[in-house]
């Protein structure tokens, strides 16, 4: 973990030890939910639903948690590999969290990027800075460290709360500096003076001292209020006035940069961020080449059922084209090019009627979204290939951090005999 990282480690840390104010409301999600039933009850409903004797489903459990994917039971039902109908391959290519955490450093085995990918102030700072389409920044809210002078800082409640009731400030997107999975995030569309609640995308209200106490108790390491960034008319069409970010997975090998694979994430019901994990939202499989949406599903294992329309709008949804998806496409690979050093990364990027706004990127991306989506696992020929490679370039990268070392080593101490020999 590079020195920036563990800075923010260290900041995320101390804010979680931070004393809770009694009226701590959690309005914001701080956990990602429970998805699927206790392991004695799917073995038994998918007994008898799918006709599978238990000590076959054991077995198959079994063997893919020793295989070369690692998958925890848990995997196993959330990825339905017990439907073998409708699995594409080879189920050995499936890989779970386990088997990501040996892949990711395979192929990002060099650390120096990983602080500016992670910390979503410094990452948005270096899109924009390379001219890539990223979220701008409102105001900075952190309560230790260093200051950021080219933003609007928020120091202390008061600050907040002045940032809040001030109308200029709406719209907003606000999110914690460091975290996944739209933890902590809101999407506010303005403020209620006379009833002192905060009016949100998804029709809710919150009370503005209640909105307060959960950014100061859970995100003191970092909170940020940004542009929000209104989707492509195709996308409001779809799913209304919320971002519906194509997932694009790059890998940087032999041939430079390329798409490796790609999925759409698409809000549903109460929900603005479209991290499919949320109840209700819906995960596309995609066409690489058109762009067109060739399957839609919702929801988990059993209770996983497939779409074609979107249930607010009743608008089409498979047969669709992504919009502006070539303009995605390459606005990922051009991102790919400047963090040239992380060769695995995993691309959030809102289709806009202007192209395409870069939301996040992640150099360790779960792709657990993308095998659920297209009922394939990554550990194919094409993944072996690409860790093959990696595994050489990291022999040579080695090779030649050891040479630099011995180097510098050898040059010191050339300085040093001929300081002491001047002396």
């Amino acid at each position: 973990m590079s020195q920036a990282a563990e800075k923010i480690a260290v900041m995320d840390a101390k804010a979680a030890a931070l004393p809770k104010p009694a009226n701590d409301t959690h309005l914001l999600d701080v956990a990602e939910a429970e998805k699927v039933m206790p392991l004695p009850m799917m073995l038994k409903a998918i007994s008898g639903k799918y006709s599978k004797p238990l000590h076959h489903i054991v077995g198959e459990i079994a063997k893919a948690s020793f295989g070369p994917g690692k998958l925890s039971s848990e995997e196993y039902f959330t990825l339905r590999m017990f439907d073998d109908a409708n699995i594409t391959g080879d189920k050995s290519a499936f890989c779970g969290m386990a088997g990501m955490r040996k892949l990711w450093p395979a192929a990002n085995y060099i650390p120096d990027w990983y602080g500016p990918i992670t910390d979503k102030l410094a990452f948005d700072t270096l899109m924009i800075g390379y001219g890539l389409p990223a979220i701008k920044m409102r105001a900075y809210y952190f309560t230790e460290g260093f200051r950021v002078p080219a933003q609007r800082m928020l120091r202390q409640r008061d600050d907040l709360k002045t940032f809040l009731t001030d109308p200029k400030s709406y719209p907003f997107f606000s999110k914690p500096r460091s975290s996944s999975l739209s933890l902590g995030s809101a999407s506010a569309t303005g403020y209620n003076a006379e009833t002192g609640m905060i009016e949100l995308l998804n029709g809710k209200t919150v009370g503005i001292d209640d909105f307060i106490d959960d950014i100061v108790t859970h995100f003191g390491a970092g909170y940020m209020f940004q542009d929000r960034v209104k989707p492509h008319e195709g996308v409001r069409a779809i799913c209304g006035d919320r971002l519906a970010t194509v997932r694009v997975y790059t890998i940087n090998g032999e041939n430079g940069p390329e798409v490796f694979r790609v999925c759409w994430k698409v809000p549903a019901g109460k929900n603005v961020a479209d991290n499919y994990w949320r109840k209700g939202n819906i995960l596309c499989a995609v066409d690489y080449d058109t762009g067109k949406i060739t399957r839609a599903i919702q929801g988990f294992a059993l209770d996983q059922l497939e779409t074609t329309h979107h249930p607010d709008t009743n608008a089409p949804i498979v047969g669709v084209e992504v919009p502006n998806f070539k303009a995605v496409i390459e606005l990922a690979l051009e991102a790919a090019r400047v963090f040239n050093d992380i060769r695995i990364i995993g691309w959030d990027i809102a289709p806009t009627d202007e192209g395409g706004v870069i939301v996040e990127g992640n150099y360790a991306p779960d792709f657990k979204l993308v095998q659920m989506a297209e009922r394939r696992g990554i550990l194919d020929s094409r993944m072996t290939a690409f860790l093959a490679y990696c595994k050489t370039e990291k022999t040579k990268y080695d090779a030649s951090l050891k040479a630099r070392q011995r180097d510098q080593t050898r040059e010191d101490l050339r300085k040093y005999k001929k300081s002491a020999w001047m002396r």
